[in-house]
């Protein structure tokens, strides 16, 4: 979904243990589908009162967890009161275009799915920081980040862990690359001892020759 409003930091809360981790998690589904299939996570928040964060994350079945938002909601609500926050994850595609994104779902009166951008969001929305710094907390192992990736660096610099195209790092490679990455350069001094190092060795050599030469003379 795009263009979605960003949500706003307020209402993530700080996450505590991993309580349930099931990547073949079945749940309520619309249509000709009986039951959808997504991964399922679900944290205890580290907060004042009892309370839950869910993440389902869409894992390319035949029911999309977006179409099945207010059943998966329910059901979660059920096992998960009296507080339950639901975030909906949706990898990048693999072979069509898209961007990977993380969700909040809330419930309506009428019990219909609202959702608002929890991540990427824009930088000049002035809801941008509080979610970066939500998501470098809590949200980074959500998405499978480093926590440092979430940081504030302009877009048109390529973020850690994402490293650029393969023509990029070949670029970066050929300039020197990290200093990690770079190889060792011999100095002047070192090309200078091995030059005389080689010179020695010709010498004794021109002075075993003549010494066989006088001997057999």
């Amino acid at each position: 979904m795009e263009g979605l409003t960003p949500a706003s930091a307020d209402d993530l809360p700080p996450l505590g243990e991993l309580l349930v981790d099931d990547p073949f998690w079945q749940y309520p589904a619309w249509g000709l589908a009986r039951e959808g299939v997504g991964h399922l996570r679900v944290w205890a928040t580290a907060t004042a009162s009892p309370g839950y964060l869910a993440v389902v994350t869409e894992t390319g079945g035949l029911t999309s967890v977006t179409e099945s938002a207010g059943r998966i909601w329910a059901g979660l609500a059920r096992r998960y009161r009296p507080s339950l926050v639901l975030l909906e994850h949706h990898p990048a595609p693999e072979f069509d275009e898209g961007m990977e994104t993380l969700d909040l779902v809330r419930i309506g009166a009428d019990g219909s799915p609202h959702w608002s951008r929890v991540w990427p969001t824009p930088e000049e929305n002035p809801r941008h920081a509080g979610l970066e710094l939500w998501m470098a907390a809590y949200g980074h192992p959500i998405v499978g980040r480093p926590a440092s990736w979430f940081d504030r660096r302009p877009a048109s610099v390529p973020r850690p862990g994402m490293g650029g195209s393969a023509l990029s790092r070949s670029a970066n490679v050929a300039a020197g690359g990290p200093p990690a990455a770079r190889r060792p350069r011999r100095t002047g001094t070192a090309v200078g001892d091995t030059l005389a190092a080689c010179a020695a060795v010709c010498a004794a050599v021109i002075a075993t020759v003549m010494a066989s030469r006088d001997v057999t003379a």
